[in-house]
């Protein structure tokens, strides 16, 4: 009712001057004109105010007509104030915008619209969220969640009985946000810088493995970089081969995964890096990165042949410009100092070593294993690696992937390998 006597104001508002200037023109003598000519006056000004009154109101039905015929355009009008739905204070409200688009998840991102669908014949589509472009939002380059030193075992302490490390159901269940499989996507507030695989290659050191994989994922998860660890074991009874182990594990990994991952880092199942600001990251480029170069067994310091063994991180691209690591290597010692070669000399590579007193690993103790002694012919092989660089790598693997079983905290991916005959079982 207010609204009808509110348009009967405008329409008479309008159209009383009009009806003033009409008497205004009459002569005091037409004043007295007859009753018949005042009727005509009076019942033109009333048909003026009807059709001005009905093309007010006319326009009002037509716009609240357009809204049932089209209940997308309603949808958009009724969206104009919440075009952050994360804010809306009425549920209902997120469930209207969600209603009828599959792909669109109840966390909506910040930005996105629905658009008014086009009136047309042929075009039947309902509203849509339009594609918007938004910032990436990268995580910080120096993590807020990192905590420096970490408490690691004594050298000897885990075959002395005084510790005894978690099992992989413990692991799991203090790292709840990594997903099986040992994946972690990065943290839910930021989007990680980069992405790397760790690659363990392994056998028969289970303790080991289990206090590497509780403290690697605690470090990866405080640098909130995005990883997935695989372990790559030697599933046969000849002699250990770390190269071909490696090598396996990349190329697995690689032909899954495809370019998911930027990093690759080889890294020995008895190191551990003492402090959370140790960062597990490519350079890229010309650059490769060796982690560990300052251990506890040596005092901490970089000497004594040490190479680039430990924990050493490439991208695909530079470990294939260096075709991989050497399969030759039967037994311990030579495989490091024959890649080191490759990275410095074929590929002309230069080896980061971060600096910093915090750059510090452990080395867990172990007893000499019987199916990894010394090679005895490590010093004879190294002296002819140029000669073998070029096809003793990726382009000459020959191993078998039996089997690759998913756990809660890694992927094991086992191996078979193909040794030399003069290496078989020393």
């Amino acid at each position: 009712m207010f609204r009808l006597l509110q348009m009967l104001l405008i329409a008479t508002s309008a159209f009383l001057p009009s009806a003033f200037l009409l008497f205004s023109e009459l002569q005091p003598k037409d004043l007295n004109m007859s009753k018949f000519k005042r009727v005509l006056v009076v019942f033109a000004i009333a048909i003026l105010m009807f059709y001005t009154i009905q093309s007010f109101v006319g326009i009002k039905v037509y716009y609240k007509k357009s809204l049932c015929m089209y209940p997308e355009v309603q949808s958009a009008f009724t969206l104009t104030n919440t075009e952050r739905p994360d804010n809306a204070q009425d549920l209902n409200i997120r469930k209207a915008i969600t209603t009828g688009f599959p792909n669109t998840t109840s966390d909506l991102s910040v930005g996105s619209r629905l658009t008014t669908a086009k009136r047309s014949d042929e075009d039947t589509t309902t509203a849509k969220p339009t594609s918007t472009t938004k910032a990436i939002n990268y995580c910080p380059e120096s993590s807020p969640l990192l905590h420096g030193n970490l408490i690691i075992p004594k050298h000897k302490s885990i075959f002395e009985g005084n510790l005894d490390p978690l099992s992989y159901e413990e692991i799991s269940a203090n790292n709840p946000n990594v997903q099986f499989g040992g994946y972690y996507p990065g943290p839910a507030n930021c989007t990680p810088r980069n992405s790397i695989t760790v690659i363990i290659p392994y056998r028969d050191r289970e303790v080991h493995l289990r206090y590497l994989l509780t403290y690697i994922h605690l470090i990866l998860q405080r640098q909130q970089t995005k990883y997935r660890v695989f372990v790559v074991e030697q599933d046969d009874n000849s002699t250990f081969n770390k190269g071909q182990i490696m090598n396996s594990g990349f190329r697995y990994i690689k032909g899954k995964y495809g370019k998911e991952f930027d990093c690759y880092f080889f890294h020995d199942v008895d190191t551990i890096g003492e402090d959370d600001r140790i960062i597990y990251r490519c350079k890229g480029g010309r650059e490769v990165v060796h982690l560990s170069h300052k251990i506890e067994r040596l005092r901490y310091r970089f000497c004594c042949g040490l190479t680039i063994g430990g924990v050493l991180g490439l991208t695909s691209s530079q470990l294939e410009a260096v075709n991989g690591f050497p399969n030759a290597y039967y037994g311990w010692g030579g495989e490091d100092d024959d890649m080191s070669k490759r990275i410095l000399e074929i590929a002309n590579f230069t080896i980061y070593r971060p600096p910093g007193n915090y750059v510090r690993f452990r080395t867990l103790f172990h007893e000499i294993d019987g199916q990894n002694p010394k090679n005895p012919e490590r010093f004879k092989l190294l002296k002819e690696w140029k000669n073998r660089a070029g096809t003793d790598g990726l382009n000459s693997l020959q191993t078998i992937i039996p089997r690759v079983v998913e756990f809660p905290t890694h992927i094991h991916i086992y191996i078979k390998s193909k040794p030399a005959a003069s290496n078989r079982n020393p």
